[in-house]
């Protein structure tokens, strides 16, 4: 949700886009910076209807008001949530609570096409540690559009995390990290990137990248192998020089 646009002069961006498929639903949002995209496993009440629906319709936009009312009513004995949709409502039922919504009229931006297909660089890291050294750095950045620069050294297996401002000084964190590929540096939104390592359940996450000026993904990680979960994706923007 912290990805949703507040801009009102772009509509189709200040909502939720679920993207309706036989077995599952991918819900994304962005503000032209950042991306978030979660994968939902479908269980279809009438599946003849649903096929029906989304060979006409395959995507929708829920408003941002409406997903932050589902949210306050989810709590920690919600096992399922109902969903139905028409051409121009959503209904939400949450145990004994309905939540009835219009959908915002537009066409959702192909954003699939700015996800990466490949990566040259894999990076392991431990996520409360490269959390800490972000929200760290955000305070030495010269205010809240700062950036703070990520070093992927491989040699060395270490990512260093800093920042500097002249009127508050300068920061500087180096965590181990298991590296795949060569070395990488990227300008970051401090605030960005703690939104989506903030989102990340995992204990260990990957940061995966091509170059400076391309974006980066972040996604969880389990097991033994540190096998990447494709659930959950976050795309962040680096700052050009």
């Amino acid at each position: 949700m912290v990805c949703v646009s507040l801009d009102s002069t772009r509509p189709e961006l200040t909502g939720l886009n679920f993207v309706l498929d036989k077995l599952e639903v991918r819900l994304a949002a962005t503000d032209s910076f950042r991306l978030a995209e979660s994968v939902v496993t479908l269980i279809k009440d009438n599946p003849q209807s649903y096929d029906l629906f989304i060979e006409k319709t395959n995507s929708i936009i829920v408003p941002l008001s409406t997903i932050s009312e589902v949210l306050r009513v989810i709590n920690p004995e919600t096992q399922d949530i109902k969903i139905g949709i028409e051409e121009s409502q959503i209904f939400f039922q949450i145990d004994n609570v309905r939540i009835v919504s219009r959908l915002i009229n537009g066409k959702y931006p192909p954003y699939q096409q700015i996800i990466p297909e490949s990566f040259t660089t894999r990076v392991l890291l431990a996520k409360d540690e490269v959390l800490r050294a972000v929200k760290i750095a955000g305070i030495f950045t010269h205010s809240k559009a700062g950036e703070v620069k990520f070093t992927v050294d491989g040699e060395l297996s270490q990512v260093h995390v800093q920042s500097k401002a002249e009127e508050v000084g300068e920061n500087k964190t180096v965590l181990s990290a298991e590296i795949e590929g060569p070395s990488q540096e990227a300008l970051f939104n401090p605030r960005y990137m703690a939104d989506g390592l903030q989102a990340i359940s995992t204990s260990n996450l990957v940061l995966l990248m091509n170059s400076g000026s391309s974006p980066a993904v972040l996604r969880m990680v389990q097991g033994e192998k540190k096998e990447e979960l494709l659930n959950y994706t976050y795309i962040i923007m680096p700052i050009k020089n």
